[in-house]
């Protein structure tokens, strides 16, 4: 399990890298905002996790969590999984390249 590293945090200011080669997971017991642009290796949400614009993940996606937010557009370069008791909401465009499971909710809203 990888963490993403903050780069610098100040009263005023988050940075972080826009690209990764980590395999990122979010625990079951936290919740994280990822701002976007970013990419990252592959990713697996077991707790909450909002994106705030595109996010890209080069592998696979697995949401075992209660709920993902993607303010813009998700792309996956493998496989996405939405288990049945998780949602996963993505307001701009969804695009997975292999298989897309979801047993879960599925809100896709392109306004």
């Amino acid at each position: 399990m990888s963490t993403l590293t903050v780069n610098t945090v100040d009263s005023k200011k988050f940075q972080m890298n826009e690209t990764t080669s980590d395999n990122v997971t979010i625990p079951s017991t936290k919740s994280a905002l990822i701002v976007g642009p970013v990419t990252i290796n592959s990713l697996t949400v077991d707790g909450n996790l909002n994106v705030l614009g595109d996010i890209t993940i080069t592998n696979d996606f697995i949401i075992n969590g209660s709920k993902v937010i993607v303010s813009e557009n998700l792309e996956v370069g493998g496989s996405c999984t939405v288990s049945s008791s998780s949602t996963l909401k993505v307001v701009g465009s969804i695009n997975v390249a292999s298989t897309f499971n979801v047993a879960g909710t599925l809100i896709n809203n392109t306004e």
